[in-house]
């Protein structure tokens, strides 16, 4: 009889090891499975939304909840684990309607979607680090609110568009007497144009549009101006312009005398 042997190799079986479940927020990514293994390939399944299928520890960043498999191979041996990457719920970050406001008014903020919350810029806000501060800006401004909750972060802007204020005050003119020509009702004219003028008693001694103030039609003594600018902005001034009867100093003489009268009254 003859004997033969055969030498049989046992292989350590690979251990595949894909890490532990994580969760992040959406649009995030994060490392899944651990540092390679000498000797070792790897596949991971499905591969999509890894930045490789064929390394230990690839970059995952799925859009909604997945569970990755992992297969480790060495000397025609395998293994399996799996991963779960949990993704949270969303935040809808939502910084507040649009507003309109004039110069040197205010309105309120109203942002929501989570428990901390951080606007930028700061210029013109009551307080930066709260979800509904008093926003003042001097001019037209965009503000970006960014809303943390948790680990999460959600983004949101609010345009608060500034008009500018009406400014309606002027300096009067006069006084007058009832005989002078129409003028300007004022010495120094408002800064905002396009307003309507307007008197009283009298309504008609002034020009609406020009503001040409005519003393003959107005009343004798005090007489109230008023210039106003509509709209959302506006603004009104009144003063007060005196117009002064005209004095007559006319008289009839007296006469005719002859010379032997002494005096008489003329």
């Amino acid at each position: 009889s003859s004997l033969d042997s055969v030498n049989v190799i046992v292989n350590p079986k690979p251990i595949a090891n894909a890490g532990n479940d994580i969760t992040i927020c959406p649009g995030d990514s994060s490392i899944i499975g651990v540092s390679s293994q000498p000797n070792y390939s790897y596949s991971w399944s499905p591969t999509i939304n890894l930045s490789s299928s064929t390394v230990s520890n690839p970059m995952a960043s799925p859009p909604s909840t997945q569970t990755y498999i992992l297969t480790v191979s060495q000397f025609n041996c395998t293994a399996t684990d799996t991963v779960i990457v949990n993704i949270l719920n969303a935040i809808v970050a939502d910084a507040g309607s649009n507003a309109t406001i004039c110069r040197y008014d205010s309105t309120q903020l109203n942002a929501s979607g989570g428990s901390v919350y951080k606007w930028l810029p700061t210029t013109g806000l009551s307080n930066s680090s709260i979800a509904n501060p008093m926003a003042s800006p001097s001019i037209t401004t965009w503000y970006k609110v960014t809303v943390l909750s948790g680990t999460c972060i959600g983004k949101d802007s609010v345009l608060i568009t500034v008009n500018p204020q009406a400014n309606a005050l002027f300096t009067p003119s006069g006084p007058f007497c009832t005989i002078d020509v129409p003028t300007n009702a004022y010495s120094t004219a408002p800064a905002t144009t396009g307003g309507t003028w307007s008197a009283l008693p009298n309504p008609g001694s002034i020009n609406s549009v020009t503001g040409v103030f005519t003393p003959s039609l107005a009343s004798i003594g005090v007489n109230q101006i008023t210039y106003a600018v509509g709209g959302a902005c506006g603004d009104t001034s009144t003063k007060t312009i005196v117009v002064n009867l005209q004095a007559n100093a006319s008289f009839t003489p007296s006469g005719p005398f002859c010379v032997s009268i002494v005096s008489a009254n003329a």
